[in-house]
């Protein structure tokens, strides 16, 4: 065993040859135009990250056990489940190597994370959490919108008000601002050295800014789409960006108070 613990390499070219199915079918998706391409922004991200680190020399006994168990769910998951399921134990068995490798620790929650967004998810976000989170902004827009002296009332995806509905669509659910919050805070906790407390604080963190500032967009949107205030055409794409600007800028400053805190109670 300490033989092979020895030899990274020679563990990266077995998983990999163990998981081939998964780089197939990944190199075939990000071609095939079925989902977008934002998990090669991540993938490239977790590359730049481990060659800006030194090699262990010798890793940790644990790491076999812990890798021979993932591989054991993946090998199950190939008889039921469907490609993209499959894929999650052998990404998570690349991170855990990757972080034994490069970051001198077992598992490395962030990094983790950025190998899973690398995965083609885009889609399937979409479907899962795309209804949920046009939820959340019509809950957070109404009242909103209230404040400023109009009777709106959400209603599932909608917001009426006088008779008038105002429906927001798939496009409007944020899912491509959410999964960039999450790939901002899961590459600045591996980048900042973070733990895995303080990473779940930032993902969490992350999520959060990026459903309140949807919401603040859908708010203000209200008001071109029911006409109330007239605005340019280009007035949607300037608000989106808008907000987009602000939930970043929100990551990167929860980001800041959790190193922060960390330099703190490290002196």
């Amino acid at each position: 065993m300490r033989a092979v613990l020895d030899h990274p390499l020679a563990l990266l070219v077995g998983l990999t040859a163990a998981t081939w199915p998964v780089w197939r079918w990944y190199a075939l998706r990000l071609g095939d135009g079925s989902d977008e391409q934002w998990g090669v922004l991540a993938l490239g991200a977790v590359i730049a990250l481990a060659l800006g680190r030194r090699i262990a020399t010798r890793l940790p006994a644990s790491l076999l056990p812990l890798l021979t168990g993932l591989l054991i769910v993946y090998a199950l998951c190939l008889c039921w489940a469907p490609p993209l399921v499959r894929a999650v134990p052998a990404m998570l068995a690349l991170g855990v190597l990757a972080s034994a490798t490069c970051f001198a620790r077992l598992f490395h929650p962030g990094l983790a994370g950025l190998l899973l967004l690398a995965l083609p998810v885009g889609a399937s976000m979409q479907y899962c959490l795309g209804y949920p989170l046009r939820l959340a902004a019509t809950a957070i827009a109404a009242p909103l919108i209230r404040l400023a002296g109009f009777t709106v009332e959400a209603h599932g995806v909608t917001l009426n008000w006088m008779g008038e509905t105002v429906l927001l669509d798939a496009p409007c659910s944020g899912v491509q601002m959410l999964w960039t919050g999450l790939f901002m805070a899961c590459f600045l906790a591996v980048w900042l050295g973070f733990g895995f407390w303080r990473t779940l604080g930032a993902l969490v963190g992350a999520a959060g800014a990026v459903v309140l500032a949807n919401g603040i967009r859908i708010a203000v949107l209200f008001f071109r789409e029911s006409a109330i205030l007239p605005m340019p055409d280009w007035a949607h794409e300037g608000i989106g960006l808008g907000a987009f600007a602000a939930a970043a800028g929100a990551v990167l400053l929860l980001m800041h108070l959790l190193d922060r805190r960390t330099s703190c109670s490290a002196a």
